[in-house]
């Protein structure tokens, strides 16, 4: 059994209602249980393809207590990513080299990785002060194991008008304060991991876990981008100086301050250097350039001209660092 595999549980999953209903009657020690009337929805379309992201509609049945009337269930699963894959193939007349037994195996091995030490952030995150961190409510989680090889999924609190905001999306900088201030709580609490929960994380995550996705025999990853934009309406080319080239010179997403600041930390982590210019920013590593210039780096979030020089853009990302060290400084 595998993940990339379709089963006969939630989705196409491993998971199934009786599953996810012992796990909540035992979550909140009830004896009520789930109604005819219940319901699935798969509510991850277009966000992520490393789960299924499921809304539950229990129809909850002979309530001896308080209970959530709606939750969400994240499942591991490859199955998304699959469809996605098969889709664009199809559709482009290519290949699809992503459905490679050792591409897929890779994968799942490193997606039960990170899922376990997912959970393992999240029982840290519960010892927490109330209001410390924005956080929904973990009702309960299940690893991977030797014994369950398939089923890794968690079950949390729901919260409605919830929006996506994409990597690539404008944010004003005010509203960064909260995400440092929440970061600077993360790195406060990394204090308190033991040294094989830190030896779980990927110091290299372009190539740890990314790095599957840009091998030569693989998709190109021009491809996979302009297939999620028109599939998903993202309007991401619109942020982008031009098409993104395959291979050596890929570019990369970053639409406002946050996602530099947040790149920059990532390629200082993997050996490289984060550089700024004129004509936008890239990552270099040696002679080889990764990325290229993008349009309207910082400007937009200061609400200047795209055109404004590097001294600007440079106190942009100052701006970050100064309210990440603010952030540092309240948890004092």
């Amino acid at each position: 059994m595998n993940l990339y595999t379709p089963a006969g549980g939630l989705f196409g999953t491993h998971v199934t209602w009786a599953d996810v209903e012992e796990d909540m009657q035992n979550a909140f020690d009830t004896d009520a249980y789930f109604g005819p009337n219940k319901c699935a929805t798969n509510i991850g379309e277009g966000n992520g393809f490393m789960s299924r992201i499921v809304l539950i509609d229990p129809d909850w049945q002979h309530k001896d207590k308080e209970l959530p009337e709606k939750f969400i269930v994240k499942i591991v699963s490859h199955l998304a990513l699959q469809t996605v894959a098969a889709e664009m193939a199809e559709e482009k007349k290519i290949e699809n080299r992503l459905n490679s037994p050792e591409f897929m195996a890779t994968l799942e091995k490193t997606q039960k990785r990170l899922h376990n030490l997912e959970i393992t952030v999240y029982e840290h995150l519960r010892k927490l002060p109330a209001g410390k961190i924005p956080l929904a409510k973990v009702y309960y989680a299940r690893k991977f194991t030797e014994s369950n090889p398939v089923k890794g999924y968690i079950i949390m609190e729901y919260l409605d008008n919830i929006k996506a905001v994409h990597i690539f999306e404008n944010v004003p900088l005010d509203s960064i304060k909260q995400i440092l201030h929440a970061t600077a709580v993360l790195e406060a609490l990394s204090l308190k991991f033991t040294q094989d929960e830190k030896d779980c994380f990927s110091e290299k995550p372009f190539t740890e876990i990314f790095g599957e996705f840009f091998r030569k025999d693989c998709v190109p990853y021009a491809t996979i981008v302009e297939y999620l934009c028109i599939k998903w309406r993202l309007g991401l080319p619109s942020t982008l100086n031009g098409d993104i080239p395959e291979l050596a010179t890929r570019r990369i997403v970053l639409g406002d301050a946050a996602s530099v600041w947040f790149f920059s930390r990532c390629f200082y982590h993997c050996g490289m250097r984060l550089c700024m210019s004129q004509t936008g920013i890239f990552a270099e590593e040696g002679k080889t350039k990764i990325g290229g210039g993008l349009k309207h780096i910082l400007g937009r979030v200061l609400h200047k001209s795209p055109r404004k020089k590097t001294r600007e853009r440079r106190f942009s990302m100052h701006a970050v660092k100064k309210l990440e060290m603010q952030a540092h400084l309240e948890l004092r």
